[in-house]
């Protein structure tokens, strides 16, 4: 089985490496960080590890992802994101001996990077470090209709690109964790409205853990999936 993916929602650009660095140095699973890392490899060549590089091919039972060939998946990488040694010893605890690895590839139609990868079998274990892949298969044939992909991974991207950029212009960064396992990133100075109208203030460091709000807050600082 080979089932290669390339995360194209609005929300998987990617725009920043520095961003992507630090999501992978500060992204948490069951408390502990320091289980992925992003590493530069040759410009569109970088080999990130699937199906095909265990087997010397693809299947052929899933489509190959829009804009790329058989031959290039697996092989067209700029940078790679793989486990560290502390995160391949999480996922051997786990079962999973040998993680797929996910590839940076530039995007010359969108202007960006995407995060390709072999999502068969969780990744074998990837998934449980940055998140799991779904699909719709009632549309688009074979493959589906993704509907995310690898969304921990790209959160943690969103809140470090924000936080750099907050950085940048001089602002507080408040992360505000959502019952459902997101988080919404704001400003301090910003309001959280809440249901009833009433505007909460954010200080520096501000936590709402358990408001349901589906919407951004602040302006000009990128989404967060």
């Amino acid at each position: 089985m080979s089932h290669v993916v390339k995360n194209t929602n609005e929300k998987g650009r990617i725009l920043s490496i520095a961003a992507l660095e630090k999501a992978c140095l500060d992204l948490t699973v069951d408390g502990r960080t320091g289980l992925l890392e992003l590493v530069q490899t040759e410009k569109g060549k970088g080999k990130y590890r699937t199906w095909k590089s265990d087997h010397g091919r693809l299947v052929g039972d899933w489509d190959v992802p829009e804009g790329m060939t058989s031959d290039e998946v697996g092989a067209n990488a700029d940078y790679v994101i793989r486990a560290t040694a502390a995160g391949r010893a999480y996922l051997k605890s786990k079962g999973y001996n040998h993680p797929y690895e996910v590839g940076v590839v530039w995007d010359e139609a969108d202007q960006c990077y995407r995060l390709v990868y072999d999502f068969f079998c969780r990744a074998q274990g990837l998934e449980l470090l940055i998140g799991e892949t779904k699909v719709d298969y009632k549309k688009s044939g074979r493959s589906g209709q993704l509907t995310t992909s690898c969304p921990r991974l790209i959160q943690a991207y969103n809140v470090a690109r924000d936080g750099l950029l907050a950085a940048a212009q001089g602002d507080t960064q408040v992360v505000v964790p959502q019952a459902d396992g997101s988080v919404l990133v704001g400003t301090a100075g910003d309001f959280l409205t809440l249901p009833d109208g009433t505007k909460i203030p954010l200080g520096p460091g501000d936590i709402v853990a358990e408001i349901g709000v589906g919407t951004r807050l602040g302006s000009g600082l990128g989404g967060v999936q």
